[in-house]
């Protein structure tokens, strides 16, 4: 197993579910108490990896406030030039908005799995 991401970050993955079924299309920040956040989108399985920035994997080591939240405003496909329509929040505002989900994020490899409820 690898031990971090090799830049001094810690490398976190991990799953989202909401009410038992893998959230899919989700965003998953962590922000520490003082430096940047880290940020990954769950795939269809609810998988996620956070990355420091486009060239970075990774997210500092400490505690962090996560927000987990689907909302997207309508804007173009970079890559294709193409419209894409907003997307509804469905996860409740106890994980996002109102967030208490916290996270320790230990030096090296972290998984850590989020078990949301509507």
């Amino acid at each position: 197993l690898a031990t971090g991401c090799g830049n001094g970050l810690s490398g976190v993955s991990g799953t989202v579910t909401l009410d038992g079924e893998p959230l899919e299309k989700a965003f998953v920040e962590f922000t520490p108490p003082n430096g940047r956040p880290s940020m990954g989108k769950t795939d269809s399985n609810g998988y996620y990896r956070l990355e420091y920035s486009t060239s970075q994997t990774g997210v500092e080591a400490g505690e962090h406030k996560v927000r987990i939240f689907t909302h997207e405003d309508a804007s173009i496909d970079m890559k294709t030039g193409e419209p894409t329509p907003a997307v509804k929040e469905i996860v409740p505002a106890k994980y996002h908005r109102k967030s208490e989900l916290t996270a320790q994020v230990e030096p090296g490899s972290n998984d850590i799995d989020f078990d949301l409820e509507s």
